[in-house]
């Protein structure tokens, strides 16, 4: 009888498995960008020298439709190949994964001390977020007298808590941050799992869960454990990836704006989503998703909690280009104090606001 061989993902599989799904149209790439924008550019240019405007507008109409057909035919292929992959991962067949007890997603942030450097010298993600934690607590609508940071890693969050509260206190599941938090925030830092929480039921009157929940393979299991520890009414600070996110690359098409505008009303419409992303320094996998508009408040809502204020906020990449080409040096705290009036505006405007690239949400327990 003939034994079937087992089949393991390898280095060679995944290599395969990334150049097919680059292989398959609807995948992002500089040349297909630069293959878009070209035809635009033409077709600006038959408007400008005299073609008829309604052959203009059919054209560019087709060139809009055939993109967004191919992207979506490209970006269903490639979560078929994310789902086959995880499913190795779920069933122990793959070393090519974080390993961490389902929150598979280790990035190492920049330690260095946050306000006086340049902005060339940090990453641009890292110090949006720092500042969208420090305008909301400085807000007044995320303060008290103890928080706990789940997720903490090395801090670089949790210190803006300590301009709104007297203590606060670090949980991560790996140890390797903990030094690095307690110089920051201070000594309160625990080490654990957040599926069991080491906190009596009923005891925290304040919860930070930032940048953690599009990890969990079992959100529900988690925002459960969450709600049983805090008080009656306790808060909830959360930010996660927003499906309706609005990439520059997405200016080029206007279709695709309104895929995602649209999406907001009817989810269908919206993009398919990612599973999986890599890390392109040591080409580990981690699961990676997104929430919609409706989906997070439904995954609150079933976790027990009730949403009170809910929007989203960009990354703002291209004021950071900006600001990185001026001829003098423009600092963090520079950068956070033009954002901040930015920011203000962005969250106002309808639908728009809802399209920045993070969720950030304040619930209390129902």
């Amino acid at each position: 009888m003939k034994i079937k061989k087992r089949f393991t993902v390898t280095p060679e599989f995944l290599f395969n498995l990334e150049k097919k799904a680059l292989s398959r149209p609807g995948i992002w790439s500089p040349w297909r960008l630069r293959y878009l924008v070209g035809i635009e550019c033409a077709l600006a240019a038959g408007l400008i020298f005299g073609a008829p405007v309604f052959l203009i507008a059919c054209i560019a109409a087709v060139v809009w439709i055939a993109d967004l057909w191919v992207a979506r035919r490209g970006r269903r292929f490639k979560l078929s190949m994310e789902i086959a992959l995880l499913r190795k991962y779920i069933a122990g067949e793959s070393d090519h994964f974080y390993k961490d007890n389902k929150i598979a997603a280790v990035e190492r942030e920049d330690i260095a001390l946050f306000g006086k450097r340049s902005i060339r010298d940090v990453n641009p993600i890292h110090c949006t977020r720092k500042f969208i934690i420090r305008s909301i607590v400085r807000s007044g609508r995320f303060t008290g007298n103890t928080v706990v940071d789940v997720g903490c890693h090395y801090g670089t969050m949790s210190e803006e808590f300590l301009h709104g509260w007297r203590n606060v206190i670090g949980f991560d599941f790996q140890s390797m941050g903990m030094p690095e938090f307690r110089r920051r925030v201070g000594p309160h830092a625990v080490i654990g799992s957040a599926e069991h929480l080491p906190f009596k039921k009923g005891s925290l009157g304040a919860i930070s869960f930032t940048e953690v929940l599009e990890h969990l393979l079992d959100p529900f299991a988690v925002l459960g454990e969450l709600r049983n520890a805090l008080v009656p009414g306790g808060k909830l600070l959360l930010s996660t990836d927003n499906r309706h996110e609005m990439l520059w690359e997405d200016l080029c098409n206007p279709l695709k704006i309104l895929e995602k505008a649209a999406g907001l009303l009817y989810e269908p419409l919206l993009p398919v989503r990612s599973v999986l992303w890599r890390n392109a320094d040591n080409s580990l996998y981690y699961y990676h998703t997104a929430f919609s508009k409706s989906e997070i408040r439904k995954v609150l809502e079933e976790s027990g909690f009730v949403v009170e204020f809910q929007s989203s906020f960009p990354f703002l990449h291209t004021l950071y280009l900006l600001l990185n080409r001026l001829p003098f040096s423009v600092t963090e705290e520079g950068y956070a104090r033009v954002a901040s009036g930015l920011f203000r505006i962005y969250s106002r405007i309808p639908v728009i606001g809802s399209m920045g690239a993070h969720w950030l949400i304040i619930a209390r327990k129902a």
